[in-house]
């Protein structure tokens, strides 16, 4: 039987401006994968389109995900898969991006998962005003040793504060966790792929003079550390990155913030992690 068998199936909203599309890049995701598919499936109200990019998986990724498709499309979800050679994930967001149909997207990291009623509570803030194009909510996040902890993204943020240099002082988002209009991104030029991280840290801040952004105080996804992800990563293979991010960005706070912000990087205690 299959494994949503008696799922009852929602039908998307007829109305253009509240359908989503899902995008979930993926690299050498085999042992975690199925966790972001199956939380995926189970949404109360399915994503209208899932786009999954392959960033030159060599493990068995993409045969999982071909195995899966079925089960998207029994629900009524437009499922595409593409592979590319192996660019980093600011290159494979960028395809899905492009592939993108609908007006929303939401981003999907395939060590990640979402709360069932997640899409169902977005579409309610869409719906709840025009005027928003950048939805965050809370995350769950466990850690290698088992540690659980609750983060409270954007909890600091005030509606009419500046959110550039709230931004620039400390990344409160999380890319699983935000749902945003496609066209804002794109304005932009998308994720910068010549940065090897903090790709999604650059692009909210090339991004925030034009957000109108909601917070949603639950959690409504769940982030896992696992062996090999960015994070996971010694700080050398990181630091440059958030070197250049900084400075770059560094017009969106005072010098004072560009000096704390530098120094916290120099001297990080993740050096000797």
């Amino acid at each position: 039987m299959s494994p949503i068998a008696g799922l009852r199936s929602m039908p998307s909203p007829s109305d253009p401006s509240h359908q989503i599309s899902v995008i979930c890049p993926t690299f050498n995701s085999e042992s975690y994968i199925k966790r972001a598919l199956s939380s995926l499936l189970h949404q109360e109200e399915a994503p209208e389109q899932v786009i999954f990019c392959d960033d030159g998986s060599i493990d068995n990724t993409v045969s999982i995900l071909k195995d899966w498709k079925q089960k998207f499309c029994d629900r009524g979800i437009d499922v595409i898969i593409k592979t590319f050679s192996h660019r980093g994930p600011g290159a494979a967001r960028n395809y899905g991006l492009d592939l993108a149909k609908y007006s929303w997207v939401a981003f999907l990291d395939a060590d990640d998962s979402w709360d069932g009623s997640k899409l169902k509570q977005i579409r309610t803030v869409i719906k709840k005003s025009t005027e928003i194009n950048f939805i965050l909510h809370w995350e769950e996040k466990q850690h290698l040793d088992g540690r659980k902890s609750l983060l409270r993204h954007g909890e600091e943020y005030q509606t009419g504060a500046s959110l550039s240099r709230l931004l620039y002082r400390k990344n409160i988002f999380s890319t699983s966790a935000i749902v945003c209009q496609k066209e804002i991104l794109q304005s932009i030029g998308g994720f910068d792929p010549t940065l090897p991280n903090a790709q999604d840290y650059d692009l909210w801040l090339r991004a925030s003079a034009r957000m109108k952004l909601e917070v949603i105080p639950e959690v409504l996804g769940f982030s896992f550390d696992e062996v090999g992800s960015i994070t996971s990563r010694p700080y050398s293979r990181r630091y440059l990155s958030r070197i250049r991010v900084a400075w770059r960005h560094r017009e969106k706070g005072t010098i004072f913030d560009c000096l704390m912000k530098l120094g916290k990087i120099i001297f990080s205690r993740q050096w000797l992690t």
